[in-house]
C-alpha cells in the first residue's frame, strides 16, 4: 500500500492573526488534509479523507496572566486522542469535535481578549512612543530611525487590534 502523500504549507501568523490561522486549519481538514506536525510557521499535512474537526493554538506571550496555562488545561481535557498532531507539545491542538462545551469555547474567548488587551497596550506605547520621538527630532535630526521604528510599531498595532476586533464581531462576542 503507498505512503499517503505528504505536503508542508507555510502560514505566517502572529497571535493577532491566530484564529484565521484555525480558521485554515479546519478548511484544510475539510479538504483532506491532515495536520501532523507544525514547526513555527511550517504546517505538515498528510493526504487523508475530508473531515470534520477543530483547531486550537496559543502563541507567545503572556505566560505570567495564565493563558498559557488554560491552552495547558484545554489540550489535555478536549485534545483528539487519535490525532498525531496531539502527540507532540506544540502551540496547536487538535480537538476532539464530541468533546466541546462551553468551557473550551470560554478559552477561545479569553485568549483573545487577552491578546486584544495585549495589543491596545501596545497601541498606545506605539502612539507615546512616536510622540516622543517626533518632540525630540524638532531638536535632532538622529531621532528619525526611531520615529520610523515607532510608526511601524504602531502599524503593526493597529493591524493586530482591527484583526482582533474583526474576530469579535465575527464570533458575536
Amino acid at each position: 500500500m503507498a505512503q499517503a502523500e505528504r505536503k508542508e504549507f507555510y502560514y505566517l501568523y502572529t497571535p493577532a492573526m491566530i484564529n484565521s490561522m484555525e480558521r485554515w486549519l479546519i478548511k484544510k481538514a475539510a479538504d483532506g488534509w491532515r495536520l501532523e506536525e507544525v514547526h513555527g510557521c511550517k504546517f505538515v499535512f498528510r493526504k487523508c479523507q475530508p473531515y470534520e474537526t477543530v483547531y486550537a493554538a496559543y502563541s507567545g506571550f503572556g505566560t505570567e496572566h495564565g493563558v498559557a496555562s488554560d491552552y495547558w488545561i484545554s489540550n489535555k481535557r478536549y485534545s483528539s486522542k487519535t490525532s498525531v498532531l496531539n502527540k507532540s507539545a506544540g502551540k496547536v491542538f487538535e480537538a476532539d469535535i464530541n468533546k466541546i462545551d462551553s468551557q473550551f469555547k470560554y478559552f477561545i474567548l479569553i485568549r483573545n481578549k487577552y491578546y486584544l488587551k495585549h495589543y491596545i497596550g501596545m497601541l498606545i506605547l506605539a502612539l507615546i512612543w512616536i510622540f516622543l520621538t517626533a518632540f525630540l527630532l524638532s531638536s535632532n535630526s538622529a531621532f528619525i530611525a526611531p520615529l520610523i521604528f515607532a510608526i511601524i510599531f504602531f502599524i503593526y498595532s493597529v493591524f493586530s487590534v482591527c484583526m482582533l476586533v474583526r474576530e469579535r464581531k465575527l464570533k458575536g462576542e
